[in-house]
């Protein structure tokens, strides 16, 4: 019986070029008898878990990603979770899920579905995230928005050796990070905070229509050259 699914790595993988970054998440799911039990049941049932560890995709990634920056899912992912989930504590694999280091890699995951740019759209990195596409576009187009670059760069920034250490020695992990997987992370982050990234800030733009924007005044201009 599966009672929790909860994003614990999220992997960057690296393509033939060196500056072709791609993010993409993993799914891990607990599945053991005293997690599965009706007390743990109830106590999950009764948390902010649920509510602070949405599934966020295309239908309802506004209010979901509300919850999650809400006072109260702040105040959950501050807390001591042991004493939140005495009972699903009890369970090893649990209770490695719920250590800080690794829970605030988990939200620090989900929050990557979550950036907002100058005018509340959704910036192009999280779309990628939620649509597994764009790859290496998502992140060129997240330089036109300076506050979808700063949210990237900053999120990016938390995951470290310590915390991706921490997430491979979980007892149910398979996956290892490789060199290049590491390595990536800083490759997007000196990437976002180039002189050319930062050169392509529109602090009031759609991260989405500058280039559509861009394309119909050029289009623009070239009609006022041939005609006048």
């Amino acid at each position: 019986m599966n009672i929790i699914k909860f994003y614990t790595i999220l992997l960057f993988t690296i393509t033939s070029l060196a500056s072709s970054v791609i993010f993409k998440r993993d799914d891990t799911t607990i599945e053991n008898e005293e997690i599965a039990s009706e007390e743990c049941a109830i106590e999950l049932k009764n948390s902010d878990l649920g509510r602070c560890m949405p599934k966020i995709d295309l239908s309802n990634y506004k209010r979901k990603c509300e919850d999650m920056y809400s006072e109260k899912c702040q105040r959950f992912y501050e807390s001591d979770l042991t004493k939140q989930f005495p009972i699903c504590s009890k369970n090893s694999m649990f209770k490695e899920f719920i250590q800080p280091i690794v829970f605030k890699q988990v939200i620090n995951s989900l929050s990557f579905k979550c950036f907002f740019d100058e005018k509340g759209n959704l910036c192009p990195y999280s779309l990628h995230v939620l649509t597994h596409t764009g790859g290496e576009m998502a992140i060129d187009d997240t330089c036109y928005s300076e506050k979808c670059t700063d949210d990237l760069v900053e999120r990016a920034k938390r995951f470290n050796l310590e915390s991706i250490g921490a997430i491979e020695n979980l007892s149910f992990m398979e996956e290892k990070f490789s060199y290049q997987e590491i390595k990536a992370i800083d490759l997007m982050i000196s990437k976002l905070e180039s002189d050319e990234c930062k050169s392509r800030h529109i602090m009031t733009s759609n991260a989405y229509t500058v280039k559509v924007n861009s394309i119909l005044l050029m289009a623009s201009l070239l009609l006022l050259i041939l005609f006048y």
